[in-house]
């Protein structure tokens, strides 16, 4: 990608302030997430990956660590959003080990919680446990979670709200045509077909194509 937290924000049109606020989210995400799945790298060559320690307790504690970024832990929004987080997270990660990299051994120490060494692990899979990885869904998720709390906050005085595109190369095709739309406060964006009440927000069904490394803010 060739950004780092701090790059990718800065590009935003944002106040100083107001970037400075998703950076400190995106480095205390990129810290949490980064241990997680270093421990759950260390899970996987001790043999108990997805074994004595499961999906679902993995899930739980990835719903654990989104819901402390929420103000209200209440909130249906930051609840539902941290489910589906939990899922997304977990899933990609489980579908790459379960891949097993047509590897013999390695399949055996997986599938019976066989101890290994980290050498054994293949680096595809040891992707999905980097720090790369961690940084990639921390500049991502800073910007959802800074994206919803400012939507709360343009509902208490505004009527509209405004779609805002950082525009360059980089920007998706419908998220330029976009930029500078305009609607009631109370409805969502309609992008590309999929509906959204700000940038990043996935609740209503919008996917990868409108989420994924998105720069785009509120107005």
């Amino acid at each position: 990608m060739g950004y780092t937290i701090d790059s990718w924000i800065d590009e935003m049109n944002l106040l100083k302030s107001d970037k400075e606020k998703r950076k400190k989210t995106g480095h205390d995400i990129y810290e949490k997430m980064g241990n997680f799945l270093l421990r759950q790298l260390t899970d996987l060559i001790e043999g108990v990956f997805l074994l004595s320690v499961t999906s679902l307790m993995y899930r739980e504690e990835l719903i654990d660590l989104y819901m402390t970024y929420a103000d209200d832990k209440n909130d249906p929004w930051m609840k539902g959003r941290a489910e589906r987080f939990a899922d997304e997270i977990q899933n990609t990660t489980e579908r790459a080990v379960e891949g097993l990299e047509s590897n013999p051994s390695f399949t055996e120490s997986v599938l019976f919680g066989v101890p290994m060494k980290k050498s054994d692990v293949p680096p595809k899979i040891k992707d999905v446990f980097s720090l790369e990885r961690a940084q990639r869904i921390a500049m991502n998720e800073a910007n959802v979670i800074e994206n919803y709390k400012h939507h709360l906050e343009l509902k208490k005085t505004q009527v509209t709200h405004t779609w805002d595109a950082t525009l360059d190369e980089l920007t998706r095709p419908h998220h330029y045509l976009a930029d500078g739309l305009t609607v009631p406060i109370d409805e969502p964006f309609i992008i590309d077909g999929e509906m959204m009440m700000f940038p990043g927000d996935d609740s209503l069904g919008a996917t990868a194509k409108n989420l994924i490394n998105c720069r785009c803010v509120e107005l």
